[in-house]
């Protein structure tokens, strides 16, 4: 919700979410809500699926197509938003030059204690960059209202189920992917 909601988007902004796991997808179906055009990248195309159906989605799935190619095709005008959920340096210093002037470039990931992110870059597009993290409580309501009007669709991401006396096994899961996994239930 807050990589989502940060960033003003009018209807048909082009936006880019980074990220196919929960976080990827409750941000891009957040900006999708609103009107963006947007672009889920990931690397599981049993993820990127779940996505599919939401008004003006883009899947590209990078092992498969690069994703410098993927903006340049499908937003050759540029991004307005773009979102990475997984922490990646890559794409916050690569994706500077795909992005609109006065672009808003959103950080929903964790890229370690050691980063480091030249700022000059993306000042010559004057662009914005937030830093989403943490809670407050009026952002946890709009969130649960969200959920409870299906504005965010949470069941859909949920693919197992687990005895909470299972979690190692679930957490196991979660590691190898030995299957598709993306939302693991603990039931208590």
């Amino acid at each position: 919700y807050n990589g989502g909601m940060r960033a003003p988007v009018q209807p048909g902004d082009p936006c880019v979410v980074f990220g196919d796991g929960l976080v990827g997808h409750w941000t891009a179906q957040t900006l999708s809500r609103r009107g963006a055009q947007v672009m889920l990248v990931g690397r599981h195309d049993d993820r990127l699926a779940k996505f599919a159906d939401w008004p003006g989605a883009i899947l590209v799935n990078e092992k498969k197509t690069p994703w410098r190619e993927a903006i340049a095709t499908h937003y050759p005008d540029y991004a307005q938003v773009v979102v990475d959920t997984v922490g990646s340096m890559d794409v916050m210093e690569g994706i500077v030059p795909h992005m609109k002037r006065f672009g808003h470039l959103i950080s929903a990931g964790f890229y370690g204690t050691g980063d480091a992110m030249p700022l000059q870059p993306p000042r010559y597009r004057e662009l914005s960059i937030h830093l989403v993290s943490g809670w407050t409580v009026e952002r946890l309501e709009e969130t649960f209202q969200a959920i409870t009007r299906g504005d965010l669709a949470c069941a859909p991401l949920i693919t197992h189920h687990f005895s909470v006396d299972d979690a190692a096994d679930a957490w196991e899961l979660i590691e190898s992917k030995r299957e598709p996994v993306l939302g693991v239930i603990l039931n208590w």
